[in-house]
């Protein structure tokens, strides 16, 4: 049974509480957020992180929601400038991708959308030119991130990018000839639903089902474009000449199977190992990397009754005991999408390049991100990223930090070309103003620590911090005014020590 957290005086929902909450369910709170959720309470916050919101296309508004509008060149001079110009529309999308995630209202949407564009992982180069096709799946992504989850896999099943990048197109029939290529038939069972095998170790399925239902799956193309003849459409079609129409034996079911029958049929034969699988991935995302197994359970059959309804199970989740409990507070290690993007928000950064429309400086951001391993849409492998500790391995960790620590100094130079002038401009004064305890600041260092931490810092590390900001000084002496106090260079120096911290990597 899970216990529900009901704030009382023993545990309130504190400042510490509600940023913990907003960490896992949004990216980088700001410190106003984190003040407004705590006066709402805890289930006016759930509300509100419950709603899902649109954006603005303003920033790709010259491609979204439109078909391809060219063809693939067919001499190489012409290629070259066709190539570079879906390049820089995928390079677009991912910029406002990005901005998204920085201006979302109080909502879990954004941080869900990355979970499942994790759990469907699609690699945009396999195909490159079709930026539509990605920006059509995060709008799905969008849309059904609190849908149910049985109608989800089978909208993704119909996904132009999805199917590109597994192949269904080439899973076909001929003239009576089949043509199969299993790969979205296994990828369907072993990723996106119930998994290779179940806790004891027995097979969930065999080969012989992953070809029947191959078959089953056969039949899906793209469709017609709005522009006519030889463009490609965002949207797939069914054609039936190209769908097997003969008995498919699946999971010891025979009929003539389509697509939407192997889907009804696993989520009715696997329905607990779908369940227990998909809430595993959740509390790992949300929680803990190595959720309690009995809890897993429990929500995996609560996801059962609630006939797969993802917002029952997420609501459940956020308000329980277990996901409040000290041991799951500071725990998860941030990706690197939302640790620079969390930084954004949180320190209020300007002047970021990847942000203007028509560049006059090279980007940041996106080369980053390819450095240290995680530019949307071109995941590892099919199983997406690992996450957890890869996140903060031996040879991105220092990467990190050094980021960090120049963005709190001001010194940041663009990753690909670090040549002057600065990016990523961190207001000091602002940021401090943001705060009841700017002009005290023995509390303001105490107060930026528990804004940027997930958890509270041992007494000696917050002697560490006031010792840094006062420099030699005391409170009394504290004055914006006077340049000899070097007030901004003091908080910086406090910040450097914050962003320095182990638990800054954590959320």
């Amino acid at each position: 049974m899970i216990q529900p957290y009901i704030p009382d005086a023993t545990k309130p929902f504190s400042y510490r509480l509600a940023g913990h909450l907003l960490r896992r369910t949004m990216v980088g709170p700001t410190h106003e957020e984190i003040i407004a959720a705590e006066k709402k309470g805890l289930d006016a916050t759930i509300d509100s992180l419950c709603n899902n919101h649109t954006q603005s296309v303003w920033y790709i508004d010259e491609w979204a929601d439109k078909d391809p509008e060219v063809l693939r060149p067919v001499s190489d001079e012409d290629y070259v400038g066709w190539f570079w110009a879906n390049v820089r529309r995928v390079r677009m999308f991912y910029h406002w991708w990005l901005q998204n995630i920085i201006t979302s209202p109080l909502s879990l949407q954004e941080r869900l959308v990355l979970f499942w564009h994790n759990h469907f992982a699609t690699n945009i180069r396999v195909n490159i030119e079709f930026a539509a096709h990605i920006y059509t799946q995060y709008r799905l992504l969008q849309r059904m991130s609190m849908g149910n989850f049985k109608e989800f896999v089978k909208l993704m099943l119909r996904d132009v990018a999805l199917q590109l990048n597994l192949s269904l197109h080439n899973n076909y029939v001929h003239d009576g000839t089949l043509f199969i290529n299993e790969n979205f038939a296994r990828e369907l069972m072993e990723l996106h639903t119930c998994g290779k095998v179940d806790k004891d170790g027995n097979a969930l399925y065999t080969q012989k089902d992953v070809y029947e239902a191959a078959r089953a799956l056969t039949g899906w193309f793209t469709a017609q474009s709005s522009l006519g003849h030889g463009y490609r459409s965002r949207f797939t079609r069914f054609i039936d000449n190209r769908w097997d129409n003969s008995d498919k034996t699946f999971l010891g079911e025979t009929g003539k199977w389509n697509s939407d029958d192997i889907i009804d049929i696993l989520f009715e034969k696997r329905q607990y190992h779908i369940a227990y699988r998909l809430c595993h991935k959740l509390c790992a995302f949300f929680i803990t990397d190595n959720p309690d197994k009995e809890y897993v359970h429990d929500l995996a059959m609560l996801f059962i009754e609630n006939n797969w309804e993802i917002a029952p199970i997420i609501r459940t989740m956020l308000h329980s005991k277990y996901f409040f409990d000290e041991e799951n507070i500071g725990v998860l290690k941030k990706s690197h999408i939302e640790y620079i993007t969390g930084m954004i928000r949180q320190l209020g950064l300007t002047n970021i390049p990847d942000f203007e429309k028509e560049q006059t400086h090279y980007g940041d951001i996106i080369e980053r991100l390819e450095e240290w391993g995680q530019v949307m849409y071109n995941p590892p492998n099919v199983s997406g990223w690992v996450g957890g500790r890869d996140w903060v391995n031996s040879s991105v960790l220092p990467r990190r930090l050094q980021f960090a620590k120049d963005i709190v100094h001001n010194r940041l130079l663009t990753f690909s070309h670090p040549f002057p002038p600065y990016i990523y401009t961190c207001n000091i004064r602002a940021l401090a103003a943001r705060f009841s305890s700017a002009e005290i600041p023995s509390k303001l260092c105490l107060d930026l620590a528990q804004y940027l931490l997930p958890d509270a810092i041992h007494n000696a590390e917050q002697q560490q911090l006031i010792t840094a900001i006062l420099d030699g000084g005391s409170d009394a002496d504290w004055d914006y005014d006077d340049e000899k106090m070097r007030v901004e260079q003091r908080i910086a120096k406090c910040l450097d020590s914050i962003v320095s911290h182990a638990s800054f990597q954590l959320q």
